[in-house]
């Protein structure tokens, strides 16, 4: 996978977890202690993420890490796929979830 793809992938399950709360931006920003300027970057997918913020999110979110990498089966978050349906293969965003899991 490319970086920017895993940066999408990210952006797009904390948003959705946030939004399934009905978390503003500022709030999770506050409860992760990083500015919303910089939360807004991680669901856009156009900044990176350390490992300890990575792990800040889920715990904020009460979300697995794996969970933030896992991708609904047929999205495609590749820069020139946008949002559009596509097939994925579930085994390696699996695999990607675990081994970050595992790197914490």
């Amino acid at each position: 996978l490319r970086d920017d793809t895993i940066k999408r992938r990210l952006g797009y399950n904390v948003t959705l977890h946030r939004q399934r709360r009905g978390w503003t931006q500022a709030y999770l920003a506050e409860e992760v202690q990083i500015s919303p300027t910089f939360l807004l970057h991680i669901e856009r997918g156009t900044r990176g993420v350390s490992l300890e913020t990575i792990e800040a999110l889920a715990h904020a979110l009460e979300v697995d890490v794996s969970e933030l990498f896992t991708m609904p089966i047929g999205l495609d978050l590749t820069p020139a796929g946008g949002h559009r349906l596509n097939c994925f293969e579930k085994d390696l965003l699996e695999h990607v979830g675990k081994a970050i899991t595992e790197v914490l």
